[in-house]
Parts: C-alpha cells; structure tokens; sequence
C-alpha cells in the first residue's frame, strides 16, 4: 500500500495483503510475524520507494525481534536515486527464533527533505513484499 514515511524515524513495514501464510503467523495491522515453531527462519524484502527525493542520504533497512536487530540493507541511496525511485531488496541470515517469537521488518530513511512512500498495490505493478520462511 502506498503508506507514507517520514525522514529519520524507524517506520514498521504494513501489508496489507497476505498472499500465502500457512500457518496465520503475519498479522499485517501490526507488521508482526511470530514463529509458529522455534527454528531458523530467513526472510526477503522488496521494497519499492516512492517519491524519494534526491537530497536522501542514507536508507536502513532492517528485521527486529525484542532483542536483536538485523540488517538488510544500509547504504547511501542519493547517488542510486533515479526519477525519485528505488528499489531495495535484501535477505537477512537465518535467524534463530523461539516458539511466539516476533519479529518487526523496518525501514529509515535520512535525508529527506518531506517524506517518501513505500510503493504497492495500485502504485506499481512490481509491488513491495516481505517473504520469509523456516530454513531448520
């Protein structure tokens, strides 16, 4: 969906569409997935940008649990900005995680003189998604 973020701030990524989850473990109003087993578990996310202008400087993205953060991408995209978009996509490692478990995808971006969108549904025919799956 075309969610809106604003420059420096921790913003938790929202679908608003699940398109497969076996288990029921991604509640897309909270952004929150919990492992419905403990085990490794490995995730993808693609995130179109949107309207980012090119004053931009840095871009983080990252999955967090309650007590570790993991990071996906962190770079300087005002060099890589074309026509005010981009396109991040990145994997974690394995992540270890307990039965109940939860776990955040984020992003942060610096630099932006207003805000930027994260691009998605209507917005763009290659939407943003987060996957992810139990590796072990």
């Amino acid at each position: 969906t075309g969610n809106v973020i604003s420059a420096g701030i921790d913003y938790t990524l929202l679908p608003n569409t699940i398109a497969y989850d076996l288990t029921s473990s991604f509640n897309t109003s909270t952004g929150t997935f919990t492992a419905p087993t403990p085990g490794k578990y490995q995730f993808v996310l693609s995130i179109l940008l949107v309207s980012v202008g090119l004053t931009t400087t840095r871009l983080q993205l990252f999955a967090s649990t309650s007590t570790e953060s993991y990071g996906i991408e962190d770079r300087n995209v005002g060099s890589l900005l074309f026509s005010g978009l981009y396109r991040s996509t990145g994997t974690t490692d394995g992540i270890t995680m307990a039965l109940g478990q939860t776990i955040q995808f984020k992003i942060n971006i610096s630099g932006l003189l207003t805000s930027a969108a994260i691009g998605g549904g209507a917005l763009t025919t290659r939407p943003s998604c987060i996957c992810g799956w139990r590796i072990s």
